[in-house]
């Protein structure tokens, strides 16, 4: 166990359960390392996984320690820990990670744990369309962010853009949910100033 995840306040069943000696997490190609002054995250063409992979759900997030602090502060919704499997994507997803998980967690329930803010939105959308297959294109403008998807664009204000108003925008249902921090950006954040 490592002392950094006991003072952030990740309990100690979930740091034996994901094999959380460190606070230091292998994508293959790079690592992302956590301490409570810095979080640097990489930016992966691989990913890091932990848990079941044969599990119903799958928790995707940019960060190894973003998944961590949404179970540490859900764990009362996800009771049984272990039947859960945890991807972080890094710091830039890309459509080869998204193939790579599309086919290898075939008929799975996807939950995305991105930030609550104009990126985490944005990737919400190109993360759930990866997973469905769908091919997307965002451009940021000044007028608002277009969305092109199905040989069809719409154009989003930053505040309006997010899965449920892409979905319904494009008349597709992907079946992935996305979930937010409601006390902070990040649930690391919401956990970080939980317990300061």
């Amino acid at each position: 166990m490592s002392d950094k995840l006991i003072l952030l306040g990740i309990p100690s069943r979930l740091q034996v359960l994901f094999d959380l000696r460190s606070a230091v997490f292998s994508y293959g190609d790079s690592k992302e390392t956590f301490c409570l002054s810095a979080h640097l995250v990489p930016s992966s063409r691989n990913l890091w996984i932990a848990g079941n992979e044969s599990a119903r759900e799958v928790l995707i997030g940019r960060s190894a320690m973003e998944i961590i602090a949404f179970l540490s502060l859900n764990l009362q919704r996800y009771p049984q820990p272990e039947k859960l499997c945890l991807i972080a994507l890094g710091n830039r997803p890309g459509i080869g990670q998204l193939n790579w998980i599309r086919k290898h967690f075939k008929r799975r329930k996807f939950t995305l744990l991105f930030e609550d803010d104009l990126t985490g939105r944005a990737t919400d959308v190109v993360v759930a369309a990866g997973l469905r297959m769908r091919s997307i294109y965002l451009l940021w403008s000044v007028q608002g962010i277009m969305v092109s998807c199905n040989n069809r664009s719409v154009r989003f204000r930053p505040d309006e853009l997010s899965l449920n108003n892409f979905e319904l925008a494009f008349s597709i249902r992907t079946g992935v949910r996305a979930r937010k921090a409601k006390k902070n950006t990040t649930f690391l954040n919401q956990l970080r100033y939980a317990t300061s």
